[in-house]
């Protein structure tokens, strides 16, 4: 049995026991509290899954401009190009989890590309914080060709009992044209080409039947260069609303590719309120809606993190369910 002395120096242990480890404790909880009210408390790493000088940089790079004069931190853009985002991706994976380095690429990143090939990430490994816009996918054809829509294309294709050839830049728009021609009986086959600006080159020099492209379309549309024949998302584009889509051409298919925001998925719930609610505000502004609309031809959407972890959900479903619709044919 322990004496009144060793009692008391016991009870004392305990005591200072206690205190230290609720400092610990305390030591651990608050900073993830005072970093969520700080962010940010650096610049911000916007590692962007496409080249320079592209549609989805050109948001990134508006987007950073306007975000980081109200964040009083700048965003920096890293350009991390390959895989369709899945190098930017695993990069963006591996990073700290504090909101100090987020990843904007196109949705099928996620969404679309895993449906094909093993990735080294899934759309599980990240917090999906924003949408920032929807690109809208275009069949086109150079202005000499005597189709109105892409319908025409086919049954000119048909009389004549040829194949049709198109410019094609990434697996998307080979499983939409696979059900193309799985519907219309014509076979479709791709012309690889590096990017949009590949496919609106090659229409161009008329060197393919016609193209489908997402979002570098616009200025040769307004010059006369290529002319739209049809348009892949289920709404009409914004600003050629006469253009046919797909579903109004009569085929059951649709694209839908947006541009979004994300981070790892162990950044914490406050840090990523405060993500959404800044890159909310920054899409808010008329200068970026109006640059997307009117320069590049991307829908403006503005969508905060519920919303976009339900939407992406919904697209790789959708898009899965195509992929098999579309079989052996897509591949």
């Amino acid at each position: 049995m322990m004496n009144t002395w060793e009692r008391r120096h016991y009870v004392c242990g305990r005591m200072w026991l206690i205190a230290v480890m609720a400092t610990i404790a305390a030591a651990l909880v608050l900073p993830t509290a005072s970093s969520a009210q700080e962010w940010p408390t650096k610049p911000v790493n916007l590692v962007v899954g496409y080249g320079a000088g592209g549609g989805v940089d050109q948001m990134a790079r508006f987007l950073a401009r306007i975000a980081g004069d109200d964040l009083k931190q700048p965003l920096i853009i890293q350009n991390r190009p390959g895989g369709g985002g899945a190098v930017a991706a695993i990069s963006v994976k591996a990073a700290p989890a504090d909101g100090h380095t987020l990843l904007l690429t196109t949705s099928t990143t996620f969404t679309f590309d895993h449906h094909f090939a093993k990735a080294d990430f899934s759309i599980d490994d990240f917090r999906h914080i924003a949408i920032i816009g929807q690109f809208q996918e275009v069949f086109v054809a150079h202005p000499s060709r005597p189709w109105k829509t892409l319908q025409d294309a086919i049954e000119e294709a048909k009389a004549q009992k040829r194949d049709l050839k198109y410019a094609s830049f990434y697996q998307l728009d080979r499983v939409v044209t696979a059900m193309i021609s799985k519907q219309s009986g014509v076979r479709i086959s791709p012309v690889p080409t590096q990017g949009g600006a590949g496919v609106v080159n090659a229409v161009i020099a008329n060197q393919v039947d016609f193209g489908t492209t997402g979002g570098t379309w616009g200025p040769s549309v307004a010059s006369g260069t290529i002319k739209l024949l049809a348009s892949g998302p289920r709404d009409a584009l914004k600003n050629y609303s006469s253009v046919p889509t797909l579903r109004g051409l009569g085929f059951d298919i649709e694209t839908e590719v947006f541009v979004t925001v994300s981070a790892p998925k162990d950044t914490t719930a406050a840090v990523v309120e405060k993500i959404s609610a800044a890159l909310k505000k920054a899409a808010n502004e008329t200068s970026y809606a109006t640059f997307c609309e009117e320069q590049l031809q991307v829908r403006h959407l503005n969508l905060d993190a519920a919303e976009t972890g339900r939407a992406l959900t919904r697209q790789s479903e959708r898009y899965a369910k195509l992929i098999e619709a579309a079989g052996s044919a897509a591949r």
